[in-house]
């Protein structure tokens, strides 16, 4: 029990809400302020201060039911709590997204793929900057021990275990990130020879095999999965835990992921056994690899290989001494003792079931909105309640009861409806309009107060068809529509959810424009209205979707798979898609409202210079001449079994047919029919698109096409996302070079052969040591060493001119040709140091036959192409708009460039597009591919300064 008693205070402050007193007080002041002279009396008696105690004590009872605590006032009937009636998010949705940084993606493998020991995700890097690896990770994969051992027998299995590393990897891709092909690490055999002075009154057999745990955790240590609870124990923050992906397993601390091993040092297996118990002194560590000499010095890993250590082989020379004991790995016992601590220490780095954020949300149910009349407190005298008035009263005095009770609804009303909204605060926050009632404003009818449904006029004009029992069930009588309809209208209601779903979204620094979704509904034409609008739909689409919308805002398309067989849209795209209230889930090739037939599409303007002759008709309708070319054409859009012709129109077509000012119809006399015509500009002859029999038909006709158009514009809205990245060459094609340039572009050196990446990285090394190494004043003998792999250039007049050997020969080009070489050096010097450079190496990759193309191309440039024909597409302000959105939501470093194509063009680079896709799942040859999108962009001014002559 508690020292200190409990006890109630009487003192306490109460809330206003809840003080009968302190609310009479108020009300008989407010009222004499607002009744002057004409209410005197405010004693007991006086039927205004019962009225007056009435509401002030169903007040107090409001404000005692607001106080519950919040988790009551959003319980359901059974007591439950559902998140997404709320739009509450868990802290596992809304913490954590896709793998970002290079840890996450390590911890996401080790989660997914159980046959995973470790893995290590490691930045592509050249010794001088290169464009083409910005964003480039090669990818080390250790499979599990029991694999290791028999590489050779388990070569299928290794071999699917990278594939599927691949395939995860590539899933989860970031824009403007690519994955190298993950190599499966061979294990590398490490041999200890060890010297231990151990304490003799502990188990030798023990302690050896805790010590050879000891060598195993250092040299490699598995990676841990924790539970939540031991997270928090630990010290870490919510925010910190569900940082990056959601595992299934449990968490990994980033701390455990440790880097790959490039050596194995004894000081470091000295430094671990010696915090084993029972170890008093390490003597000596000694280690071999396959060669099996041990040695004090570390032992270098080889690439490609990482360190494993068998413990339960003959190779190892491990010794354990004490003053009563010696004790070697060979003697027998040890092996059982190894492998119960060895499946104890194992047990620590089991996964746990990452179970937390399945945790119910639970309250308790109050009923809330459960209203009891007041006129069930008033007096009986007054004769309001449920037993109402004698029968024998007079009339006069039954009218002024039932006129009591009519004056009082008013309040009641009011007293309901603060219940109903107490009651319904789910469907106020939720996101899902077309599962909750669309109000703000939450109402309940007044069925229970005695004797009112003599009171109700939507009643009692249904009598005696009508009963009561089937009135009260009815939910949309006159009553219920009259009563929300003053209470919240559609611009009410509209105005109110607009704004509280602006404050959910702001929780997520998310700020919606209504731009886009007023502006498709200006293009595209006006549905009937209805309560809940295109913008309610669209903010709460995307609320109920943030928790995906947020944690894959970076995530790209994955290129291993054919992502236009049915795929949904990457993580980017799809945000970008809702934001700009481009309604589409999707993938689909943007041109393909152009398949039919029907369609002929041409760039630019038609190319027939012969001469039109024009079969012009003219009709009067009203005050308007219409000139009509009615010529019949055989083609046109064949659209639900009718022929429309357009003629030859530009793509503004799909703007401009959307208007209803543009077409007439007309009665053509001679041919009796109904003509529908269409005209874009005022000075262009009306072109007949359609002909009907009656005026009807043309109307329907007419409604049909404008129709078609739209389909066909909302069809065609989308994008195509493009990362330059993805156009490099691969590493090892001999594609990559190089110039050595000093001052404003003044060309100094340049490679003499294209080289793979790895080649020419080793050759800028050779280049710098060879300089190093030219000590004495030979200019000519320098040259000869350099040009073995370079092209060297001079300036004897204004343009570079290639070095060669006859220049030295020659009097007039000797001094120039021996200055450009000492300045040569002299410049290639300070590429070594860290002082400022007067001179800078350019990479470059191979274009075309004759051409180079710089790296930076493909450093963090992204294209964004979009179709320039559909209706709303079409205008300046919202492409600007489209383009602003774009940079908002992409990482600042990426370089954005947008082409705008139509139609033409668009189908031009499709054909590209989809064929390249195709090679980057290795289907075709990728770098003619490549080099053809390439081409495209280049077309650009924007990119032309990229492109130099070799």
């Amino acid at each position: 029990m508690a020292d200190t008693p409990l006890q109630i205070d009487k003192d306490k402050a109460v809330a206003t809400a809840m003080d009968f007193d302190a609310l009479m007080t108020e009300a008989i002041t407010l009222v004499q302020e607002l009744s002057g002279g004409e209410w005197t009396d405010y004693n007991l008696h006086d039927p205004g201060v019962t009225i007056l105690q009435q509401l002030c004590y169903a007040i107090t009872d409001l404000a005692y039911r607001t106080s519950f605590p919040i988790e009551d006032i959003l319980a359901d009937k059974k007591n439950n709590i559902e998140p997404p009636d709320h739009s509450f998010f868990r802290k596992a949705e809304m913490l954590t997204s896709s793998p970002v940084t290079v840890n996450d993606y390590r911890k996401m493998v080790l989660d997914e793929i159980d046959a995973i020991e470790n893995i290590w995700i490691e930045p592509v890097q050249t010794w001088q900057p290169s464009g083409c690896t910005k964003g480039v990770y090669r990818v080390f994969i250790q499979v599990e021990d029991d694999i290791a051992q028999n590489m050779k027998a388990n070569e299928a299995l290794v071999q699917q275990l990278a594939e599927q590393v691949d395939n995860l990897l590539h899933a989860y891709r970031n824009i403007g990130e690519d994955f190298e092909r993950a190599v499966i690490l061979q294990p590398q055999y490490i041999y200890i020879k060890a010297e231990i002075f151990v304490d003799s009154r502990q188990d030798p057999q023990q302690i050896l095999a805790l010590m050879c745990n000891s060598f195993e955790m250092t040299l490699h240590p598995p990676v841990r999965f924790v539970p939540a609870a031991e997270m928090y124990i630990n010290g870490y923050s919510a925010a910190d835990m569900y940082a990056g992906p959601l595992l299934k397993k449990g968490f990994v601390v980033d701390s455990d992921l440790h880097n790959r091993k490039a050596a194995v040092d004894p000081a470091d297996l000295m430094k671990s056994v010696s915090e084993v118990p029972g170890v008093i002194t390490v003597k000596a560590i000694y280690l071999a690899d396959e060669d099996g000499a041990f040695q004090a010095r570390p032992v270098r890993i080889k690439e490609g290989f990482y360190p494993f250590l068998e413990m339960v082989n003959d190779k190892h020379e491990i010794k354990i001494s004490s003053d009563r004991f010696e004790y070697n790995l060979h003697d027998a016992g040890f092996l059982n003792m190894y492998e119960q601590v060895k499946t104890v220490a194992r047990r620590k780095y089991a996964g746990h079931k990452n179970a937390e954020a399945s945790k119910p949300l639970k309250g308790t149910y109050r009923n809330l909105g459960k209203y009891f009349s007041i006129q069930e407190q008033f007096p009986a005298i007054y004769g309001i309640g449920s037993e109402g008035l004698e029968k024998e009263a007079p009339a006069l005095r039954k009218a002024q009861a039932r006129q009591l009770k009519g004056y009082l609804l008013f309040f009641e009303q009011l007293l309901t409806n603060y219940l109903a909204q107490l009651n319904n605060i789910g469907p106020f926050f939720s996101p899902y309009l077309r599962q909750t009632p669309a109000t703000t404003y939450a109402t309940q009818p007044l069925y229970d107060v005695p004797q009112v449904a003599a009171l109700l006029k939507a009643f009692t004009d249904k009598q005696p068809g009508v009963s009561w029992d089937h009135f009260r069930e009815d939910t949309g009588n006159a009553y219920m529509k009259k009563l929300q309809a003053a209470i919240e209208p559609d611009k009410v209601f509209q105005d109110r959810k607009n704004r509280i779903l602006d404050h959910l979204l702001a929780r997520f620094n998310l700020v919606l424009l209504k731009y886009p979704v007023n502006f498709y509904e200006q293009v595209y034409g006006h549905e009937t209205p209805q309560r809940v609008s295109h913008e309610l739909e669209w903010k709460a689409d995307i609320l109920r979707n943030m928790p995906t919308l947020s944690a894959n805002r970076n995530r790209s398309f994955n290129y291993r798979e054919d992502i236009y067989a049915g795929s949904e849209l990457s993580g980017y795209e799809n945000l970008l898609h809702k934001l700009l209230h481009i309604r589409v889930e999707k993938r689909k090739r943007l041109t393909a409202a152009f398949d039919t037939g029907s369609w002929k599409v041409s760039a630019g303007k038609h190319s027939d210079t012969g001469l039109h002759v024009h079969l012009v008709k003219e009709f009067k309708i009203k005050d308007e001449l219409i000139k009509v070319n009615i010529a019949e054409s055989e083609s046109g859009e064949v659209i639900t079994g009718k022929k429309f012709d357009y003629g030859r129109q530009s793509v503004s077509l799909l703007r401009y047919g959307l208007d209803i000012k543009n077409y007439r119809v007309i009665l053509d006399d001679e041919a009796n029919s109904y003509l529908v015509v269409y005209r874009q500009s005022p000075h262009t002859l009306w072109q007949v698109v359609s002909r009907e029999k009656t005026h009807k038909e043309a109307l329907n006709s007419l409604l049909e096409m404008m129709d078609h158009l739209k389909k066909m514009s909302i069809d065609s809205e989308g994008c195509y996302l493009l990362e330059h990245l993805l156009l490099k060459p691969a590493y090892g094609d001999q594609s990559f070079g190089y110039r050595i340039c000093s001052g404003y572009d003044t060309l100094r050196l340049q490679h003499a052969r294209w080289l793979t990446l790895d080649e020419r990285d080793e050759q800028l090394r050779k280049l710098l040591a060879m300089v190093s190494s030219m000590q004495e004043p030979d200019p000519y003998k320098h040259w000869q060493l350099l040009a073995a792999d370079h092209r060297i250039y001079f300036y004897p007049g204004n343009s570079p001119e290639l070095l060669t050997a006859e220049h030295f020969g020659q009097d007039a080009y000797r001094p120039a040709a021996e200055r450009a070489m000492t300045d040569l050096l002299l410049l290639l010097r300070q590429m070594k140091t860290n002082q400022p450079r007067r001179i800078r190496m350019e990479p470059y990759v191979k274009y075309g036959a004759s051409q180079m193309l710089q790296e930076d191309f493909f450093k963090f440039g992204i294209s964004i192409l979009l179709p320039a024909w559909p209706a709303r597409f079409q205008y300046k302000e919202f492409r600007s708009f489209a383009e602003e959105l774009f940079r908002e939501h992409t990482a600042v470093q990426f370089r954005m460039h947008y082409k705008w194509l139509g139609i033409a063009d668009m189908q031009a680079f499709e054909s590209l597009y989809f064929n390249w896709l195709k090679t980057m799942r290795g289907e075709g040859d990728r770098p003619a591919a490549s080099e053809g999108l390439i081409k495209l962009l280049l077309k650009d001014p924007a990119f032309a300064h990229y492109v130099v002559d070799e």
